[in-house]
């Protein structure tokens, strides 16, 4: 993960598949209804939406215990 005061915070590198907001918005899906329905209408793989839950979650985490 890319960290800086100057540089946006990446949890994929930018330049690999989705971007980020995109995959923000399918996991704000996934909570508000299901994974499996988060999936199914934004054409992703369960099993991606569960590993961006899992990454996201560290990243957001890391980052709040930090200040």
């Amino acid at each position: 993960m890319q960290t800086d005061t100057n540089k946006k915070t990446y949890v994929y590198h930018p330049d690999y598949g989705y971007g980020d907001m995109y995959r923000l918005s399918v996991l704000m899906h996934s909570v508000a209804y299901s994974v499996a329905q988060a999936a199914k209408e934004h054409n992703v793989s369960k099993a991606s939406v569960y590993s961006w839950r899992k990454k996201y979650s560290r990243a957001f985490a890391t980052r709040s215990m930090k200040g």
